[in-house]
């Protein structure tokens, strides 16, 4: 009777698989390559770095985990089997896991230095900074997921009965079956490796992305005084732009350990207790259900990117779509257009009366230099004026002298005809 139930509970998981699978996969890839297309179009800043990365490491996630698992529970039943296969598949899978929730940390820590420490924002939240730290986070998780590209096996390194297959432990029993564990690899992978793979994708990244956030909010929101409440800073564009960031990145970090720990807890419990074949079909639907939540929220990087509104702009500009506007917006756009007329006219009447005053001053300017040279030309003029007249005068003067002489002498002639005149009648 529990093997019945077991097969039925593995039949129903296995039907579940076949229909949730493929659309997590559609909808993951869609969302995520649209926001890597419309985040690479974006203004250059780190934030949108970041989430570069991470939509990317979640879509390779998608292809490499969720993908697997579909071929699993479709009709093809198709393994990772090979030792070269099962290394690169196994450390590749394992290293994006932990890529995409310390990204998601680079994010919050990023933010959190712009808040903080606004001083150091030129310097440390560039695009050129955030490469910088991808590269060094890509680089530290790779070197400690280093051992399983050394300690993971295949079938072909031991290529005798199946019954000795079945008494090796395997990486997972869901997901790598025909991948094997080294004998003396085996109790660090079950009982420490696990542990560390909790930490580092679950525990640690939501943590921090809490304080981050917490402390950006007591930053930015609230102001202690003493003998007073706290109280809620004015609400300015930035600052409600960034305390939506915030709420947004505070609910995402719940959504995020809610969707990734159960599935974590649950390996921890499977491979610490060695649970039998007919443990595991039991079991079935209980890993589907948890793999369903880890890989939704691998697939909704979208809806994360979709919350803020320069990338919804980017995304409209993108897909040339045009938004119908609200009675709201139309107004909002009204009083905008009109408090922008304003400018434009007050600014414009600026200019005139500024050019109106230069070209004044200008004048007043060219009048000042003009003046004293038209001064000594009028001095000049004057001058002239007087000699002439002078000269003037004074060959009236000799004429009228000669024109007195003239007189005179005709007078004379005049008197000496008549007494000529009178002699001779004499």
């Amino acid at each position: 009777m529990l093997t019945l139930n077991c097969s039925l509970r593995e039949e129903i998981a296995q039907q579940i698989e076949l229909y949730t699978y493929p659309f997590l996969l559609g909808l993951g890839t869609v969302g995520n390559l649209l926001s890597i297309v419309v985040l690479i179009q974006m203004r250059q800043h780190s934030v949108y770095r970041y989430l570069t990365l991470m939509a990317i490491a979640d879509t390779v996630l998608l292809y490499i985990g969720l993908l697997r698992e579909l071929l699993l529970s479709s009709s093809f039943h198709l393994h990772i089997q090979g030792t070269l296969l099962c290394k690169l598949h196994v450390f590749f899978f394992y290293n994006t896991l932990h890529l995409s929730s310390w990204f998601r940390c680079c994010l919050n820590l990023d933010r959190y230095v712009a808040v903080k420490f606004p001083i150091y924002t030129s310097k440390w939240c560039r695009t050129s900074q955030a490469s910088i730290n991808s590269s060094i986070v890509f680089t530290v998780l790779s070197l400690a997921n280093i051992h399983l590209l050394i300690f993971v096996q295949g079938e072909d390194d031991n290529k005798n009965s199946n019954a000795l297959n079945s008494t090796r432990s395997t990486v997972n029993p869901f997901q790598y079956q025909r991948c094997y564990l080294h004998p003396s690899y085996v109790h660090f992978f079950e009982h420490i490796y696990t542990w560390i793979d909790m930490f580092l994708v679950t525990i640690i990244p939501f943590t921090f992305i809490i304080l981050c956030n917490l402390t950006v909010i007591n930053r930015v929101f609230l102001v202690s005084g003493p003998g007073k409440k706290s109280e809620v800073v004015s609400r300015s564009k930035a600052t409600n732009r960034l305390r939506s960031l915030c709420l947004i990145m505070i609910c995402s970090s719940f959504i995020f350990v809610a969707t990734t720990l159960p599935v974590t807890a649950f390996i921890i419990d499977l491979l610490s207790h060695k649970a039998s074949v007919d443990t595991m079909r039991c079991r079935r639907i209980q890993w589907t259900i948890y793999n369903i939540l880890m890989y939704f929220n691998y697939a909704s990087i979208f809806s994360y990117c979709l919350s803020g509104t320069e990338f919804r702009q980017a995304l409209m500009k993108t897909i040339h779509v045009k938004a119908k506007p609200d009675i709201g917006s139309m107004l909002q756009t009204d009083m905008m257009n009109g408090v922008n007329q304003r400018r434009a006219s007050t600014n414009q009447q600026y200019r005139q009366v500024l050019v109106e005053y230069q070209d004044l001053k200008r004048c007043r300017s060219s009048f000042v230099s003009v003046s004293p040279a038209i001064t000594h030309h009028e001095d000049q003029h004057t001058m002239g004026t007087r000699a002439v007249n002078e000269k003037y005068l004074e060959s009236q003067q000799k004429s009228n002298v000669e024109h007195h002489k003239k007189s005179c002498t005709n007078s004379l002639n005049n008197f000496n005809v008549r007494k000529s005149s009178i002699c001779q009648n004499l």
